[in-house]
């Protein structure tokens, strides 16, 4: 993206020499985008915020989750079931 590359780009260090040192720049203008980035439509929140509640409320609301221990960490959402949750209910 041109906003990561341009001159006075916060995602940039110094000049930009390699291959290497593009791929640094947009990786990181990557991760921003997708984890720190406000969206308007997520009332001016990070993605990951609105994710990790929507899960939350899901756990909270489920019967399916009452038997489950959900980690939210880093934006990731982590279920870890146990034996008997892992039969079929039908």
């Amino acid at each position: 993206k041109t906003e990561c590359i341009r001159e006075g780009s916060p995602f940039r260090t110094g000049p930009i020499a390699t291959l290497a040192d593009l791929e640094e720049i947009t990786s990181a203008w990557v991760h921003w985008y997708n984890t720190k980035r406000l969206m308007h439509r997520l009332k001016r929140r990070p993605l990951t915020e609105a994710e990790a509640e929507y899960y939350t409320q899901q756990a909270s609301e489920s019967s399916w989750f009452t038997h489950n221990e959900v980690c939210i960490k880093a934006g990731v959402v982590h279920c870890f079931l146990s034996r008997d949750t892992l039969t079929s209910p039908h």
